[in-house]
């Protein structure tokens, strides 16, 4: 099963698209736990280049083992465009 930070990504659906120089992944729809990422990924391989426009929502940042030695505390959402 594919992982993020160690957690199992249960649910990861995406349509893909490659044409000339770029690699997208659009409508992608994930799930980890509780948490929620949907958008759109790409990466321009002449310029070395990444896109991305995701949203994720409902992360249980106590439960990401990276980071739980300071057992934080909180839900926090993320948007990157």
């Amino acid at each position: 099963m594919p992982a993020a930070l160690c957690e199992p990504i249960e649910q990861f659906d995406s349509d893909l698209h490659i044409a000339d120089f770029e690699t997208a992944l659009n409508n992608i729809h994930s799930r980890i736990r509780d948490a929620a990422v949907d958008g759109s990924a790409a990466y321009e391989s002449a310029t070395r280049s990444f896109k991305l426009d995701l949203k994720g929502e409902n992360f249980d940042v106590s439960r990401i083992r990276q980071i739980s030695e300071g057992t934080p505390d909180g839900r926090p959402c993320l948007t990157s465009r």
